[in-house]
């Protein structure tokens, strides 16, 4: 059964240290209220490895600082096992939150599986909430995965779509391909292109920003014409959303750090901060 969780108002936030745990990328946020003082990114590889603790404890040390409240979503549970005994050896004097989907969440979980939805998607359906009061809501997130979720009107959570990221799609031609070289995503202008690389570079771009325009509008016709939602607004995030944005006119915002306004807006929901 999915849990009933309650639409609640917006809750007076403090300082917090907010930590996203991501198949590719590791961060950490400082929050003084709603005002992000500090970011830093490491890899969740080497995290996993152990290779990076040292000098992740040192940055820790620095960076979470006065920070009364250390809250995590993570997709990478080796990750987050480590990073929780770092922590609580580090900073035991300070409580650590950690999203679920049997948390407080400011909107309605409508979804099969909700325990098999990945706490970044949960934080950022939350930064949305926060974000775009009383409207629908689409948030897309280009990281390892491309992951697209939909909020209604009335903030209930209908779902979402999951596909290869770029950097997947990039290392799958080159991988299982004989001759094809790696890429990674940048930019393009024309879609032409006049070599095999300049090829796969116009095909990663141009092909993820024509499939993310064809999923936009197909997405806004079912809602508006199957949950009566005629308007819906379009919130981009992850790291390939920078290269993205400026070729897709159907969005209204990106804002790279939403998972962590997510994670600090559930954590406020639940420790009264």
């Amino acid at each position: 059964m999915t849990p009933r969780n309650h639409l609640v108002k917006q809750p007076n936030l403090s300082s917090i240290a907010t930590v996203d745990i991501g198949n590719t990328q590791t961060s950490i946020a400082i929050f003084e209220g709603d005002e992000l003082k500090e970011f830093e990114r490491f890899s969740s590889k080497n995290l996993e490895s152990k290779s990076a603790l040292p000098d992740f404890c040192q940055k820790c040390q620095s960076l979470v600082g006065s920070a009364p409240l250390i809250a995590m979503s993570s997709v990478v549970p080796n990750v987050a096992s480590a990073l929780k005994t770092m922590f609580h050896q580090q900073f035991s004097e300070k409580p650590i939150f950690e999203i679920t989907y049997q948390t407080k969440l400011p909107f309605h979980i409508r979804y099969q599986t909700p325990e098999t939805l990945g706490n970044d998607r949960l934080a950022l359906c939350a930064a949305a909430c926060e974000r775009f009061p009383n409207q629908a809501v689409m948030i897309i997130d280009f990281g390892t995965a491309i992951t697209y979720d939909v909020l209604n009107s009335k903030h209930e959570y209908l779902g979402g779509l999951i596909l290869a990221g770029t950097s997947l799609s990039a290392r799958a031609l080159n991988e299982h391909t004989a001759q094809l070289p790696a890429i990674g995503l940048q930019k393009e202008s024309g879609i032409i292109g006049r070599n095999t690389r300049d090829c796969l570079s116009k095909g990663l771009f141009w092909g993820t920003v024509a499939q993310t325009e064809g999923l936009i509008l197909k997405l806004k016709s079912e809602l508006a014409e199957e949950h009566g939602e005629p308007e819906v607004k379009v919130l981009i995030t992850g790291g390939n959303s920078v290269t993205l944005a400026g070729a897709m006119p159907h969005i209204d915002i990106r804002d790279e750090f939403a998972i962590h306004k997510g994670i600090r807006f559930i954590a406020a929901l639940n420790t009264n901060r």
